[in-house]
């Protein structure tokens, strides 16, 4: 069944992390000129999290950096990672945080090996942007038929 793909937004995050701790994250320590860094790191986790989900044979919803509803907190933790990430020790995940966003990457992982189905979007991509690069033949270990003791003596 098809569903509508979701944008995550700023405001998103709130019900995950404390405004606050996202307010800094987003806005402290910017060079002149910087504007707050939401969309761009969101933009770079979904864009890695939509190509997992190529890799793994799903569809891709038109949409710009829209993303399965039921990955939705997976992918919210993901972008408070690298926020938080950008201003170092100063704001740190909590262990339990760290928790949930090792889940997170799991769950993206899972679903490129095929072992947690996402819904197919409701306006899937006509052709994906990139190419899938295919996957490698599995090659077993080569029996040698000369061994070093066979070839004493040439």
């Amino acid at each position: 069944m098809a569903t509508t793909w979701i944008v995550i937004t700023a405001a998103d995050l709130n019900d995950y992390s404390v405004g606050a701790k996202l307010n800094a994250a987003r806005t402290a320590a910017l060079a002149a000129g910087q504007a707050d860094t939401f969309a761009a790191v969101m933009a770079d986790v979904v864009g890695t999290a939509r190509q997992k989900f190529r890799s793994g044979g799903y569809s891709i919803s038109a949409t710009a950096n829209a993303v399965p509803p039921e990955l939705k907190s997976q992918i919210c933790w993901l972008i408070i990672e690298k926020l938080l990430a950008r201003l170092g020790r100063g704001l740190a995940l909590s262990d339990d945080e760290k928790q949930i966003v090792k889940d997170a990457k799991d769950d993206l992982n899972k679903v490129m090996d095929g072992d947690f189905d996402i819904s197919e979007p409701s306006n899937p991509e006509s052709s994906p942007s990139i190419q899938d690069g295919g996957r490698l033949p599995s090659v077993g270990e080569r029996t040698r038929t000369h061994t070093r003791s066979d070839q004493d003596g040439m």
